[in-house]
Order: structure tokens, then sequence, then C-alpha cells
């Protein structure tokens, strides 16, 4: 039997017709074959990490020609429970007349950055999941609808309460993550400017149960860590191994200590599963 491709060939006509709806174009965008057009997220690539527990950094890389806007469609909305955002501080882009628009507008050309405050962080919360929705186009061509992006941002550990003990750095639970800081690892800078590694490679585990956890690491941007140079042991509790490894696949970098070798940019998360004595 035959498949039927009738409807997905209508799914995908329904979902032109309604991307081209969504977009202002030029009158000389009728240059712009709709196969040209490129994907908003290629085009405004989003990052962000946690400065502390009380203010997140979001980062979008521009290409070239293209524009953000300031205007009511750039809003930051905090997904996870627990969290609330104070007023984000939004740097002063270039004022200009838009052509698309026919009006002065705030634009971003390059790359942006926002500081966004967090007013409040339950204790509990170790990551926030942000909502990023901005609008942007292509210059004197097009302009896309207003988008949302997705952000996970791991955030530091809270802060123990007076009078119990700080776990050592790089450990959580008992667990111990041994050193997986690049040498040089800053790039473009120098060992003066380098960040202390408990900053530039945030470390937090959670016990899912008495035999799994999971283990989050993120490196700031800038930072990398080796994915062959990791190394994990149970502290206290000898009895106890860990199992082989599941490791997320890593981004081949030539390296100028190691050469060719994988590495993790940004936020890696990593299952451990334990041996439990007999």
């Amino acid at each position: 039997m035959k498949p039927n491709t009738k409807p997905r060939l209508t799914l995908t006509f329904a979902l032109v017709l309604s991307l081209c709806a969504g977009m202002l174009l030029s009158p000389a965008a009728a240059a712009i074959e709709f196969d040209e057009v490129r994907d908003f997220e290629d085009v405004f690539s989003i990052s962000a990490s946690a400065v502390s527990r009380d203010e997140v950094e979001i980062r979008w890389q521009i290409e070239d020609e293209y524009y953000l806007y300031n205007n009511k469609f750039l809003r930051f909305t905090a997904v996870t429970e627990g969290v609330v955002l104070g007023e984000p501080q939004i740097p002063r882009g270039k004022i200009s007349f838009d052509e698309l628009l026919g009006e002065e507008v705030e634009k971003y050309h390059g790359q942006l950055r926002v500081t966004l405050p967090l007013v409040s962080v339950d204790p509990g919360v170790d990551s926030l999941r942000l909502r990023v929705r901005s609008q942007g186009c292509l210059e004197n061509e097009l302009c896309y609808p207003p988008t949302e992006q997705e952000l996970q941002i791991a955030l530091p550990r809270a802060a123990a309460p007076a009078g119990l003990a700080s776990p050592e750095p790089g450990a959580s639970a008992g667990l111990s993550a041994l050193g997986s800081s690049p040498a040089g690892g800053l790039f473009g800078g120098d060992d003066n400017t380098a960040l202390p590694p408990e900053e530039a490679f945030q470390f937090e585990a959670i016990a899912f149960d008495a035999a799994t956890a999971l283990v989050r690491f993120t490196a700031q941007p800038g930072y990398y860590l080796y994915a062959e140079k990791f190394e994990f042991r149970v502290v206290g509790a000898e009895a106890f191994k860990v199992r082989p490894i599941e490791w997320p696949s890593g981004v081949i970098k030539d390296d100028p200590e190691f050469g060719s070798v994988p590495v993790y940019y940004g936020l890696i998360e990593v299952p451990l599963r334990f041996g439990r004595p007999i």
C-alpha cells in the first residue's frame, strides 16, 4: 500500500504561507526567493550565562546586514517557578529611520548584551528556563515576525545557611570532579585576565536516587573543558564505585596544548551511576 503524501504536502504549503504572511517585506524584496530566507535562530544567535545568583547576561550575535529592534517585542519571561525577574538593563542602540516600518526605531547591529537582574530565586532552584521574545530584520529587505527563543541557564548554588560548613569547590554530596580547565582557556586573553577556576567552570550535582546523580558543568564564554580530562571518584564512601559513563559528544578543537581533541563549551550534563556495596 502506497503512503498517502497529500496531507504532508498540504501541511508544508500551509507553513510556507504562514511564514510569508508573518514577514514584512520591502518593495525590493521580490528579488529574494523563499528558500533564501535564513532561519531567525541562525542570524540572531542567542546565548546566556549567570553572572551570579541574582543576575544573568543574555547575548546575541547578529549576522552582517541584519539587526534587532529595541521595541515592545523585546521581552524576557521566567518559565521556571520561584524566579522573579527585575527590569532588564538594555544598552542604547542606534536610532534611525526604518524604511520597513516607516518610523524612527532603535536598532542593534553586530552584537547585543542585556543584563537581567533576578529579584528573587527560591533556594531549591538551580537553573533558570528563560523565554526571550525579540524581532529583527534583514537590512532594507524583510522583517521577521516577533520570535520566541528559550534558554536554560545554570545558576550558582545558594549559599549554605549560617553555621553549616560549605562544601569544598568541585564537590557535592561526597562527589568530586577532578580538574578539566584548559591551559590558556581564555580566548584572546592572557593569564592575568583569566577567571579563577571556580568562576570559569561552575559545577553542581543533583542526586536522583541512592544510585544515580546528574553532574552539571558550565564553562563560561571564552572557556572550554577537555572531554578526555575528566575523572570522578567517590569521597568518604570508598565502597561505592562510579560505573562506566556515557559521555555527551564534544566539539573537535585544534588545541595548542594537546592538538586535535574533543572539548565542551557552555553547559554539559553527565549522568553518573554508582555501584553500591553488596
